[in-house]
């Protein structure tokens, strides 16, 4: 792979990232200013310690010599490879997640052609309703019975499997299907995940997605044979 087709497919992913949540594009950009921030707050302190350091040995100056000392002492206080992690875990503590795994039988191929033609897993979701298409791969649904949860849903297909955002007024929810094959060979291991940022709105879709999510799983793979929980 040469350089042009390395930066087409960096173009690709942050495309799709935009499209699925553009709120990660904002955030990663937003960390690597901070980082070259932080890169060169680092290399200025270390010249002005080496500065100091050999002033305040030529001069014979202790002060000079442990004022460069303190110097490059703080170079190592605004390191950005020991605070990113700290703001990665401060960032991770205002969303919520969760994760689905179901094993099911049959070839890699088909199960990922069946789930394109059902257009997801709506068909296996007890109440899940598509009330109206959008176009452009969104679409409205309905979640619940007797307090249903309406979602405008953006779905985006790729190799092995399916992106989805909610849009419109409500909860923002991100998450994807990811469909990969067992080590046997004839059996899929179909992966859901979903995640929003925390608020009383969002846990209530995120429950009500991942219920229907769950009971979806289990049916197709009973469709296919005997489920088995990864």
């Amino acid at each position: 792979m040469d350089d042009e087709e390395v930066a087409l497919a960096i173009a690709e992913i942050e495309r799709g990232l935009c499209d699925d949540d553009p709120n990660a594009v904002r955030r990663m950009r937003r960390t690597r200013h901070l980082f070259v921030a932080r890169v060169a707050a680092v290399v200025g302190a270390l010249i002005a310690a080496l500065v100091l350091l050999t002033v305040g040995l030529a001069t014979t100056s202790g002060g000079m010599w442990l004022a460069g000392v303190v110097v490059f002492l703080l170079a190592f206080a605004v390191d950005p490879d020991r605070t990113s992690t700290d703001a990665d875990r401060v960032v991770d503590q205002h969303v919520d997640q969760w994760d689905e795994c179901v094993s099911v039988s049959g070839t890699w191929s088909s199960l990922v052609g069946e789930l394109r033609a059902a257009g997801g897993l709506d068909r296996w979701c007890p109440t899940v309703r598509r009330v109206a298409d959008g176009g452009c791969g969104v679409s409205t649904v309905s979640i619940g019975r007797w307090r249903p949860l309406r979602l405008e849903v953006r779905r985006r297909w790729f190799a092995e499997g399916i992106r989805w955002r909610t849009e419109g007024g409500g909860p923002i929810v991100t998450g994807h299907l990811r469909c990969q094959p067992a080590v046997t060979g004839d059996e899929v291991l179909v992966w859901v995940h979903a995640e929003a940022q925390r608020c009383r709105h969002s846990r209530r879709a995120l429950r009500a997605i991942r219920q229907e999510t769950r009971t979806g799983l289990r049916r197709w793979a009973t469709a296919q044979g005997t489920p088995k929980q990864a």
